[in-house]
């Protein structure tokens, strides 16, 4: 075989191994497309869990308030109302009332309300309790007659029977005496005159 031949059978298998390098490098060098994030979705709302028991239970052994509480207004014969302090030791002067109007908290269960004169008797009227939901008692008073002036008078809550003053949960409280005063000079009644006793006249004959 002459050198051309020899030349000219080489030529391919050169060309051959250029090739396959090329094909070797190339690959090598083509870069790979970065991994996919993983879908987070839409947020998820956290599970804050089950309710405590144990602080349910602490916010339903909170006692609501049990403390006996008088809201009184005089209402002269005139309709102006004057509010009653009920403190106590407290004594208000209002002008000599038609009728008094008396809210109590809590509702009461065992109880009377009646008023006294400055001489300890009950001065007459026509009362009524009027129905105000399981926490209040509304209870309402009128006089036969308005209260003289310048009297002092007492307002007394206490127990209808031996069982003591108590409301509609059972519990017992203490009774309560309202002192207050009508306006004005005191009304002193007037002595009655004895009838005279005239001698029967002599007649003259």
């Amino acid at each position: 075989m002459t050198a051309r031949a020899k030349l000219l059978v080489r030529i391919p298998a050169l060309l051959r191994g250029a090739a396959a390098a090329f094909l070797v490098v190339g690959g090598c060098s083509k870069p790979e497309a970065p991994p996919l994030a993983p879908d987070a979705g839409a947020p998820q709302p956290v599970d804050a869990g089950e309710p405590d028991a144990a602080f349910d239970a602490g916010l339903a052994q909170v006692p609501a308030s049990t403390e006996l509480t008088l809201e009184i207004l005089a209402f002269a014969a005139d309709g102006g109302s004057t509010p009653i302090d009920a403190q106590p030791g407290a004594r208000t002067v209002v002008d000599a009332p038609a009728r008094l109007e008396v809210a109590v908290r809590p509702g009461l269960a065992n109880y009377r309300i009646r008023v006294f004169d400055d001489a300890e008797r009950i001065v007459e009227s026509d009362d009524e309790a009027v129905p105000d939901g399981p926490g209040r008692l509304s209870y309402r008073i009128a006089f036969a007659a308005p209260l003289q002036a310048g009297r002092h008078h007492s307002l007394v809550l206490d127990a209808q029977t031996g069982e003591g003053l108590v409301d509609r949960a059972g519990v017992k409280h203490p009774d309560l005496r309202i002192e207050f005063q009508t306006a004005g000079a005191k009304e002193s009644p007037g002595k009655a005159k004895k009838p005279s006793k005239k001698k029967p006249k002599k007649r003259r004959r």
